[in-house]
């Protein structure tokens, strides 16, 4: 199925927004002088998770501004079958750190459905993005993209398993499975945005 130029626009604005978001948050990446505050949650916010999500919003009022926002630092703003959904800097703890592991995520749900996405990690220098109908793709640009394929591995004994936190298994009682799955693995490896250091 062909995506449709509308999805295309969506697609092209969700990269546009990360090259703004790339640029906010590289800027203060492994700032001296970075400013960051705790959540209710205790979990930090810097200056750069709201100056990206700001950046987003308001590019979002201006260009889809009939469409709704849920982001993770602000309130939801708009009640629409389109709304886009942002984590600003997915890996706060990471960025805190000057771990390089850390990536905004943007993407377009609509009635209920997620229809496009974009996963920047600009200290990777690496994006990922997808769409419904489009593909999914790898590349600094939509011009310089690599077509992503699902693995060819068909066993778990062949399979390499990365994964970021094994406590969110515990606390939702599945902690023992996932032991038993990294066993079964050819090898496994902790990665991921919220990794300790």
């Amino acid at each position: 199925m062909a995506q449709t130029k509308d999805l295309t626009d969506d697609v092209r604005l969700a990269h546009l927004m990360a090259d703004d978001a790339d640029s906010l948050s590289m800027n203060r990446f492994k700032a001296l002088d970075l400013r960051f505050s705790s959540k209710p949650d205790n979990t930090p916010v810097t200056e750069a998770d709201t100056a990206v999500e700001e950046s987003i919003r308001r590019t979002l009022a201006r260009t889809r501004p009939r469409d709704a926002v849920h982001g993770e630092e602000f309130a939801d703003t708009g009640d629409a079958p389109r709304r886009w959904i942002i984590d600003p800097i997915d890996g706060t703890k990471n960025y805190l750190r000057g771990v390089p592991v850390w990536a905004t995520l943007i993407a377009l749900e609509v009635e209920g459905r997620i229809v496009a996405s974009v996963v920047s990690a600009p200290a990777l220098g690496r994006r990922w993005w997808a769409s419904e109908g489009g593909g999914a793709f790898t590349g600094r640009s939509i011009l310089n993209a690599t077509e992503l394929r699902v693995s060819k591995v068909e066993q778990v004994a062949d399979a390499s398993l990365s994964y970021s936190e094994i406590s969110e298994w515990v606390e939702a009682g599945g902690g023992q499975g996932f032991i038993d799955l990294m066993r079964e693995c050819w090898r496994s490896r902790p990665t991921g945005t919220s990794g300790a250091t």
